[in-house]
């Protein structure tokens, strides 16, 4: 079917909550999703591009492939807000050989979480600050949502998971910044890799 990627702004009162995208792409499997969440890790780095090989294409244009650099969409997502959530899932039938597809129903589920990304860059603990916890949970399943997150457009998003075909993913971002102010320690955490 035809891609579509959709965009969710979830408002409190006056106050934007969460951002969400959901995507109908292909889906992530357990090894893609865990690469989405490596920092720095880039096409080239994931045997996408070969090491030697020329671009053939405009180096600015979208393939289609996530982390062409390795840092867009982290970079991006803290600099909305301190936590990303990313639910997706594979259909049984999609293109992309893996030997960690999930069992059908199951949706694989991932937290990244800026703060504790701060947390334990302070405290030295370089090893463990780009690790995330990332499982696999019955589709519509509400149960790694934090609280900051279970806004009823959210709740909508991953309840309609059980109905939704095919490949998917959903990218909710919440505890948004309040503004410029807000990036000082994003910025110091970027600068010392």
């Amino acid at each position: 079917g035809k891609r579509t990627i959709d965009v969710y702004l979830c408002w409190d009162k006056e106050k934007l909550t969460n951002i969400a995208f959901l995507d109908n792409g292909e889906g992530m499997d357990k090894d893609g999703l865990t690469n989405y969440g490596t920092y720095n890790f880039s096409q080239k780095a994931r045997g996408i591009i070969d090491e030697n090989s020329e671009l053939d294409q405009d180096p600015l244009a979208m393939s289609g492939e996530i982390g062409f650099f390795g840092v867009g969409g982290q970079h991006s997502v803290f600099y909305m807000g301190y936590k990303e959530h990313i639910m997706t899932r594979q259909a049984p039938s999609s293109s992309k050989k893996s030997a960690n597809k999930d069992k059908p129903g199951m949706v694989r589920d991932m937290l990244i979480s800026g703060k504790r990304m701060h947390a334990l860059y302070k405290a030295g603990d370089k090893d463990n600050v780009y690790k995330y916890p990332n499982v696999a949970r019955p589709a519509g399943s509400l149960e790694t949502l934090d609280e900051n997150e279970k806004h009823p457009t959210i709740v909508k998003l991953i309840e309609a998971e059980k109905e939704r075909k095919g490949s998917f993913s959903l990218f909710i971002i919440s505890e948004i910044r309040d503004g410029p102010k807000d990036h000082k320690g994003f910025d110091e955490l970027n600068q010392n890799p």
